[in-house]
């Protein structure tokens, strides 16, 4: 089994904060925040069961699959660490300057809503698992963001798909 079963029904989905805290995400919590603080996502599948965001976002055999793709796109090299925020110091670490570290950051992010746009594709909307389109919604997101967010100097979009280095570097 993958992290999204295909034709499985939930039963529900719940939020709680990782402290023990009864209740859910209050959605006043940032979603860095919640994921922060050791946020669990609690999916019912038949039956409950509990994952981290560490598992949902990183570790998971799709979201691994993610990653490594994003990963040979830049042309970087990164060992998958613990969590989250330590995969984003690792991204911008692998950068070669400061200006390019910026456009990993922004890459990193999107990597992060696309696999949580696809979980939730496939849970509510009877999505496919399709690493290929997720990583070209990446792609494609990415460029947006980064030119209408003036993070990425002007480029074309095949130049960011070819290699993004390339347009971070002007």
């Amino acid at each position: 089994g993958g992290c999204w079963p295909v034709g499985v029904e939930l039963e529900a989905a719940a939020f709680r904060l990782g402290r023990g805290a009864a209740g859910g995400f209050d959605g006043g919590s940032t979603f860095a925040e919640f994921f922060g603080r050791g946020g669990r996502l609690v999916l019912g599948v038949r039956r409950w069961r509990e994952e981290d965001a560490s598992h949902l976002f990183m570790f998971c055999d799709f979201a691994a699959h993610v990653w490594n793709a994003i990963f040979r796109w830049l042309g970087v090299v990164i060992i998958m660490p613990p969590n989250l925020f330590m995969l984003l110091e690792n991204f911008m670490g692998a950068a070669p300057s400061n200006k390019i570290g910026k456009g990993f950051s922004l890459i990193w992010h999107t990597t992060v809503w696309r696999i949580w746009r696809s979980r939730n594709e496939l849970c509510f909307a009877n999505g496919v698992k399709d690493l290929e389109k997720v990583v070209d919604d990446i792609k494609l997101l990415s460029w947006r963001w980064g030119l209408s967010r003036r993070k990425i100097p002007i480029c074309l979009f095949y130049e960011w798909c070819w290699d993004p280095g390339i347009c971070l570097r002007r």
